[in-house]
């Protein structure tokens, strides 16, 4: 459901406020499947998201990650810096490739899987 929420927060910005010339940099894709593609790595970066704020307690961690995102990696495609060969971009784009969505994913049910084991271990 959280992920859910994020995506439609995300839509004014994916629709409206990108422009033509950005999304591709990214992926190539038009805006539509670029918004559809979201929705899947949104669902999964809510998993590692949720899991630090379970374990810190609180949101300062995802906002200095979700700010370091949208201030290093988000401009270095956007602009151009950076490029992923299109051929590769669907797997290796840094924030929407599958292979970093799945490392992400990764990373979130590892630090479930740590942090039910440690609660666990406190009510044992």
């Amino acid at each position: 459901m959280v992920g859910f929420i994020w995506w439609i927060w995300h839509l004014p910005y994916i629709m409206k406020f990108r422009s033509e010339g950005e999304i591709p940099n990214t992926l190539p894709v038009g805006r539509l499947t670029f918004f559809l593609i979201g929705m899947i790595n949104v669902a999964c970066w809510t998993v590692m998201y949720t899991e630090i704020f379970r374990i810190t307690k609180s949101v300062w961690p995802l906002v200095i990650m979700h700010t370091m995102e949208d201030a290093v990696i988000n401009p270095l495609l956007l602009l151009g810096f950076v490029s992923v060969e299109k051929n590769q971009a669907f797997l290796f784009s840094l924030s929407v490739g599958m292979i970093p969505t799945i490392l992400y994913l990764t990373v979130g049910l590892a630090i479930r899987k740590w942090r039910k084991k440690q609660e666990y271990g406190k009510a044992s």
